[in-house]
């Protein structure tokens, strides 16, 4: 999951990170934010 973040352009990363955190029905932002290390307002 993190090796394809970081191949991604900026706006496919956004709604990459998006997709995923949906997947969790709690907490699922944080999660991913901080899996991915990327901000969770993005």
């Amino acid at each position: 999951m993190q090796e394809l973040y970081r191949r991604l352009p900026e706006k496919s990363k956004r709604l990459y990170a998006g997709v995923e955190a949906l997947k969790f029905p709690y907490g699922g932002i944080s999660y991913i934010a901080g899996l991915l290390g990327c901000s969770r307002d993005t």
